[in-house]
């Protein structure tokens, strides 16, 4: 008679997520083996490379890419508020964050010298540039391709056409009543974050984008705005 082989029975543990979820944040909450310091403002939130990069394709790009963040036991998060930072911290450890259903912008009366406060649920997006265009300030981008207008007549904010493709730390002008946007960082289909020498243009009459080339080279952070050459000569012959 041939050995019969015992069946095997397969356990799973439905608990055991959530309890390495659970104890990965205790060590961060207790600074243990944490490798990597995410600042913003006055605030330092240690955390470990390895959970952040398996819970957010950023930062599997950020620390798996050739890019200096990679290297640094330190690093500095731009143009994001230390409460959203500690929000997303938070939902990649627990898989657990709050969401309030509106985001507070704050609003600056020149006249009347003080500020007051908009509440909106239309705007979410992160290291986006604004600029003006007649009575609308136009948001865009800022890891999406989202972006909205304000109208500050009816007090109200529309979606407009997104741009071409996820964008942040870019710039933004205006010239000739048409939005400009130049360079910035986008994640690819690799999920790496790469700069971008992208160069587009918005017409808000038709509510369309266009590609106008590319730029002499690429980069991000950096601001953008139009000349306007002013000369006390004569208009020539």
């Amino acid at each position: 008679m041939e050995n019969m082989m015992p069946e095997a029975f397969h356990f799973k543990d439905k608990e055991h997520p959530s309890n390495l979820l659970s104890q990965l944040d205790g060590l961060r909450q207790e600074r243990i083996l944490t490798d990597v310091l995410l600042c913003t403002g006055d605030r330092e939130i240690p955390c470990h490379r390895i959970v952040l990069v398996s819970g957010s394709p950023y930062f599997r790009a950020m620390f798996c890419g050739d890019f200096k963040e990679s290297q640094q036991a330190k690093i500095s998060m731009r143009g994001i508020a230390s409460d959203v930072l500690s929000s997303i911290i938070d939902y990649v450890y627990t898989g657990c964050i709050a969401i309030t259903m509106e985001l507070v912008l704050p609003v600056y009366h020149i006249s009347r010298n003080m500020w007051s406060r908009l509440e909106t649920r239309m705007v979410k997006n992160v290291c986006a540039p604004a600029a003006v265009i007649e009575d609308k300030i136009y948001i865009i981008g800022g890891y999406t391709r989202r972006v909205v207008a304000y109208d500050i007549k009816t007090n109200k904010f529309v979606k407009c056409a997104q741009m071409r493709e996820r964008r942040m730390h870019h710039g933004a002008t205006v010239i000739d009543s048409k939005l400009y946007v130049t360079g910035g960082r986008y994640i690819n289909n690799h999920n790496v974050i790469e700069d971008s020498d992208c160069f587009e243009s918005y017409d808000p009459k038709t509510d369309l984008w266009t590609t106008k080339g590319t730029l002499p080279y690429k980069l991000f952070d950096h601001g953008s705005l139009p000349l306007i050459c002013v000369t006390n000569k004569g208009d020539p012959p």
